[in-house]
């Protein structure tokens, strides 16, 4: 019996020493992506690039980047075996590789707007050979930092565990499906390479992946909702609350089209980001978490009976 409670004792000594020890790594790993995103952003703009930052997404990165490295910095200690708080570690660092490694392309080129805008187009060959490395290793960053958080993110919200044994395999398709973009199109900005750096056939075919992984992921999400109850619904519907509010400010973007309305256009992702960020950080903290009733009826009141409130109109 002693024997028994001394394995246990030492069991439980190295789980706390390993949950210890990726406490601390995560946390140095979205202090690393916040700093990058903080760097690259002050960079860009110093060096007059401000327009750039904001009209390609790289503000919407590097607000994904500080604000995922806040929540993780706070919520790990309490779950550190959570993969879904381990996911918005990821999306934070690579999301901050992302924003800096534009910061350096910025710097030894002539016309950064030129390369950056639609840089899965350009000709690596064409490009001096600094500009295309930077490429080559942050580039593809900004898969790493968005689909992680549409696959996994979704697919083991909220405790970090799959629906279902059966569900395993949309998790290993969807770290195919990133293995093979990001490889594919990291290896497209070689600096060698005179052909455009999207076409790759091992691109395409990661990319058809993970946006099925991403549609399954999601038809895991709402299965799980439909099935929930007590605190854990509460936390569904501060996401899909976020989401009724992020999908049609995109709606909206896309519908006015480009031009004269481009700042408009990016202010409505901006507000719409911000408020998901904040309603998937409470049903991962699970701060206030039954206050989701008392919004969703007052994003009803204010919208009325406009179209885009239905989806938070159906939560309550």
């Amino acid at each position: 019996m002693s024997m028994t409670l001394e394995t246990a004792a030492e069991v439980g000594r190295q789980e706390g020493t390993t949950d210890a020890t990726v406490v601390r790594f995560l946390r140095v790993t979205v202090v690393i992506g916040g700093a990058l995103a903080v760097i690259g952003s002050a960079v860009l703009i110093a060096n007059g690039h401000a327009g750039l930052w904001w009209s390609e997404a790289l503000a919407s990165l590097a607000l994904f980047s500080v604000f995922f490295a806040v929540v993780v910095w706070l919520v790990i200690s309490q779950q550190p075996r959570n993969a879904v708080v381990r996911t918005l570690a990821a999306s934070a660092f690579f999301g901050g590789l992302w924003v800096v490694g534009h910061a350096g392309v910025a710097m030894v080129v002539d016309d950064p707007t030129q390369v950056l805008v639609g840089a899965e187009s350009v000709v690596p060959a064409d490009l001096p050979a600094s500009a295309a490395w930077i490429l080559m290793f942050t580039q593809p960053a900004f898969l790493l930092a968005l689909f992680p958080l549409l696959t996994f993110g979704l697919l083991l919200f909220p405790d970090g565990r799959l629906p279902s044994a059966r569900w395993r395999w949309v998790g290993v398709f969807a770290g195919v499906g990133m293995l093979l973009a990001t490889v594919s199109w990291a290896w497209g900005f070689r600096p060698w390479n005179t052909a455009p750096t999207d076409e790759s056939l091992l691109l395409d075919t990661g990319f058809v992946a993970i946006v099925l992984a991403v549609i399954l992921s999601f038809v895991a999400l709402v299965g799980r909702f439909r099935r929930s109850s007590g605190a854990t619904r509460q936390q569904f519907k501060w996401i899909v609350w976020g989401a009724s509010i992020l999908v049609p400010t995109n709606v909206v973007g896309i519908m006015l089209g480009g031009g004269q309305f481009d700042d408009l256009i990016v202010a409505l992702f901006m507000v719409g980001t911000a408020i998901f960020l904040v309603s998937y950080a409470i049903a991962i903290t699970r701060y206030r978490l039954y206050d989701v009733d008392v919004v969703i009826n007052k994003t009803v009141m204010v919208c009325g009976d406009r179209g885009w409130c239905g989806v938070g109109g159906g939560l309550g």
